[in-house]
């Protein structure tokens, strides 16, 4: 007999293999109409991808779902991995997009999370895979973060904090932490190459490119960005507030108690020029 061990897993994959069944046959018996608009929010992890769906989700006629593929890049509880590959990624988007029920339909899509769905499959995947949802309609927006040392940080610190989002109206003062340098600077070598393979993704499809810098970082710039989209995307423009603020200081030396430590190792690695970008 084999060990018992192995039947959780066992069960866990057969399980997550059957709520994926579901998942494609649900939309269909319950005879559910496909949305007339539907598009990709293409971003990196940390860029204010949460924040602009919140904004976007304001839209009566708009829902933009927050990462779909995300759980199958996670451990389960009994140990292995969750299948990454999808029987039909494209198929598994469209059946979330009639199960809405909105006019406008969206998905956050970060770039490891389609990698990890179409593992095994060439390098030029993803590209297939986009250029396949444009051929059939989907439209696109691409969040970038363009300073790569802030997005490192961002994603370091709320680690070490165990807190990715802040509510609007939270208060409390975030304490300065000391971050681990060398895992920064790989967070930076990181954001840079994931920036530039978006970016490649990105040339040939028609899109609305928002900057996080320029369009989300403060909150007065939110409505002409949310109006941009809402145009791309054939809808008539609504007024947005957020829900969410920001817990960074524009002042490393506030949030890095180790800050000349991580500016010396800036500087050797040629990357310090972050450091006085917004």
């Amino acid at each position: 007999m084999a060990p018992s061990l192995r039947v959780g897993p066992i069960r866990y994959l057969v399980g997550e293999r059957l709520r994926e069944l579901a998942h494609y046959v649900r939309p269909i018996v319950s005879s559910l109409p496909e949305p007339t608009t539907r598009f990709v929010l293409f971003a990196h992890y940390r860029t204010g991808s949460t924040l602009l769906t919140s904004l976007l989700n304001q839209h009566p006629e708009l829902r933009c779902d927050d990462e779909l593929f995300l759980r199958f890049s996670r451990t389960s509880p009994e140990g292995p991995r969750a299948p990454r590959t999808l029987l039909s990624p494209q198929g598994y988007l469209e059946a979330a997009g009639r199960m809405a029920g909105h006019d406008v339909y969206g998905v956050n899509l970060k770039l490891y999370q389609l990698r990890g769905v179409l593992r095994g499959e060439p390098d030029s995947a993803p590209e297939r895979f986009l250029q396949r949802l444009a051929g059939n309609g989907w439209k696109f927006v691409h969040l970038r973060r363009e300073n790569a040392l802030r997005l490192a940080l961002s994603a370091h610190v709320a680690d070490q904090r165990q807190r990715w989002h802040v509510r609007a109206g939270d208060e409390r003062t975030p304490e300065r932490i000391e971050v681990d340098v060398r895992a920064v600077l790989d967070g930076i070598a990181n954001s840079e190459e994931t920036g530039r393979a978006e970016d490649r993704l990105m040339a040939d499809l028609d899109h609305v490119r928002v900057v996080y810098e320029a369009d989300l970082r403060t909150p007065d710039r939110h409505q002409q960005v949310v109006d941009r989209i809402f145009d791309h995307l054939g809808v008539s423009a609504v007024e947005v507030e957020a829900g969410l603020q920001r817990v960074s200081s524009d002042d490393l030396r506030e949030q890095i108690a180790n800050y000349d430590e991580l500016a010396g190792a800036l500087e050797r690695d040629g990357v310090d020029h972050y450091l006085s970008a917004d």
